[in-house]
């Protein structure tokens, strides 16, 4: 067979453009009619080739289009499948004229929605053009398409097996936005299955470039929503704060008091069951100085006897603030949290309280006996013991446990501290004057060595 030299081929031919367009278009169309399947194929791989060599894409989309056209009225759709394999293998075919090959055949299956057979064809389709450039964009809604029909028949953990291996972030025939959505849907999946490992993963594709930069708040505010309710999950209520902190950022929910009301006392809760460290003392104190926060004198209350330097008893605690924000149904708290996880975050809320007055109690009191504490805070001594030894530990306050006769738990103040602070700096500039003591000696010697020489 010979061959034919891309040499000799007239790049966009004009004579064959007006061949295909009046004659074989026509003719392909009329074979379809006829039902001549085979003679309409070999009729379309004739001219594709042509027009291949002469890379006129237009033309060569048009003679796709017209093939596809007549597969589908045919219902031929696997066959359509199999002639996108066939041309994705032919070499020196334009990405174009498969973009638009692919793109029509997805369109024609889309019409196919209220079949039984559209989700068999998705699955195929998908099949077919995975790992191929040029089909990025509507493998990656088919692929969407088969997520949304798994869900509604609860198939939730072969949705996520599917959407998992489509990795959109390295697709560079999608936009930002179309990236974005996608890895927003894989986020949703993740959480739906509790697959908190691969959400942290995937959450780490999003740009955070583009969110900030984006005009368009949506992507935003549903990154922040899903990354709340991970960390809720995994109890990290400090990342949890940052979140709703962006969010309140948002011109979307500054401009609904409602969603604003709502953000500010999620981020009250989710700061009081922080770690009590100098980062959230900082959001606590930045959220206290919020005009808005007049408006809810209850979490303003609680922000302000909080931040305060009195000691706050569970019992008053719970009548004061637990019913009235924490466990109240109207309150925003109670739908943030897992019905399954509301006792852990109980049992929190309650340490974060008692971290809270032993710091206080460190300050105020130099001395003081492990039932006292226990029944300041109202727990039992066992309990008492074991939280002063984690946070004696963890630094949290600085003390010692004296265990001669009754418990007593002896704090250090700040004076005494700031001493040992002092000495160590102390004993620092010692050792550093030594050394310059010891250097200005041997340079003495080394001067007397040389005038002993001369």
């Amino acid at each position: 067979m010979a061959v034919v030299s891309s040499a000799f081929v007239v790049k966009n031919d004009p004579e064959l453009q007006r061949t295909v367009k009046e004659s074989v278009l026509p003719q392909v169309e009329a074979l379809f009619q006829k039902s001549n399947i085979q003679e309409a194929t070999e009729l379309v791989h004739k001219y594709e080739r042509k027009l291949r060599l002469s890379e006129d894409q237009k033309t060569l989309s048009l003679l796709f289009e017209t093939f596809v056209v007549g597969l589908v009225s045919k219902q031929h759709y696997e066959m359509a499948l199999n002639e996108l394999v066939y041309f994705g293998k032919k070499k020196h075919i334009l990405e174009s004229s498969l973009k638009t090959l692919v793109s029509c055949i997805y369109s024609r299956i889309e019409q196919l929605k209220s079949e039984p057979k559209f989700e068999e064809l998705l699955v195929m389709f998908t099949q077919v053009t995975e790992g191929k450039i040029y089909a990025e964009v509507d493998q990656a809604k088919a692929v969407l398409q088969l997520v949304y029909i798994w869900e509604q028949r609860n198939e939730k953990t072969r949705a996520l097996e599917l959407i998992s291996k489509s990795h959109v972030e390295t697709y560079s025939n999608l936009d930002f936005p179309e990236k974005t959505d996608f890895i927003l849907e894989q986020m949703r999946l993740c959480l739906e299955c509790k697959e908190h490992a691969r959400f942290e993963l995937v959450s780490k594709k999003i740009s955070q470039k583009f969110l900030k930069e984006s005009k368009d708040e949506k992507y935003l505010l549903k990154y922040h929503d899903y990354m709340i309710k991970y960390y809720v999950q995994n109890s990290d209520f400090f990342s949890t704060a940052k979140s709703v902190k962006l969010l309140l950022s948002c011109a979307a929910i500054k401009e609904n008091v409602e969603q604003k009301n709502k953000m500010l006392k999620l981020l009250t809760t989710v700061l009081i069951l922080s770690e009590l460290n100098s980062d959230a003392r900082l959001m606590m104190k930045e959220l206290k100085s919020n005009d808005d926060m007049v408006y809810l004198p209850s979490y303003m209350g609680l922000l302000k006897a909080f931040m305060g330097e009195e000691i706050i008893q569970l019992s008053k605690f719970n009548e004061l603030y637990k019913t009235q924000i924490f466990s109240a149904p109207s309150e925003p708290f109670v739908e943030l949290i897992p019905a399954d996880k509301m006792g852990e975050v109980w049992t929190l809320l309650e340490l974060r309280l008692n971290e809270r007055n032993l710091i206080i109690m460190s300050r105020v009191f130099s001395s003081v006996t492990l039932n006292r504490v226990a029944q300041i805070l109202e727990i039992s001594p066992s309990e008492s013991e074991d939280l002063l030894v984690e946070m004696i530990a963890g630094d949290k306050i600085v003390g010692r446990i004296n265990r001669m006769g009754n418990i007593n738990i002896v704090f250090k103040c700040a004076e005494m501290t700031s001493n040992l602070e002092t000495l160590d700096k102390w004993s620092q500039k010692l050792e550093a004057m030594m050394k310059l003591v010891e250097s200005t000696c041997y340079m003495i010697r080394n001067e007397e060595m040389i005038q002993a020489a001369n």
